[in-house]
């Protein structure tokens, strides 16, 4: 049993990370394609989408892991990142920004502050609901 101060991983967390991973598989994809096949663009900026998706890798995947090891996910997270940007200045139809790294990196603060704050947790929130039902 573990201690009261250790926190405990989620039940489901294979689950979780196999999910987590279709999303980095499928984040690469649609920023690697030709543009005119990604679905419509949205309204907002594209450094904003680039912030708001980070944010939620850094949460989704903090929640799997001890919270020491928050500092790990967010450079494996930033690898990932900047391995975006080189195969998108590689690709004759896409084009790398640094400031597109930038936003990656704003999003992964962000999502690392807010993990330490307890949403990190939110694993077990959605397992409980299993639970009771």
């Amino acid at each position: 049993m573990a201690a009261v101060d250790e926190p405990v991983l989620p039940r489901w967390r294979v689950f979780w990370m196999v999910v987590g991973v279709i999303n980095l598989a499928i984040i690469m994809y649609l920023a690697l394609v030709p543009l005119k096949q990604v679905l419509p663009p949205i309204d907002w900026s594209d450094k904003a989408l680039h912030f708001v998706v980070f944010a939620g890798l850094m949460v989704w995947f903090a929640a799997l892991v001890k919270p020491a090891a928050y500092g790990w996910v967010l450079v494996a997270l930033l690898v990932y990142g900047g391995a975006m940007e080189v195969m998108q200045s590689i690709m004759p139809f896409r084009q790398a920004e640094f400031a597109d790294f930038v936003a990656d990196f704003a999003g992964l603060l962000v999502g690392w502050g807010v993990c330490r704050l307890g949403l990190a947790r939110w694993p077990h929130w959605v397992e409980g609901l299993f639970r009771r039902a």
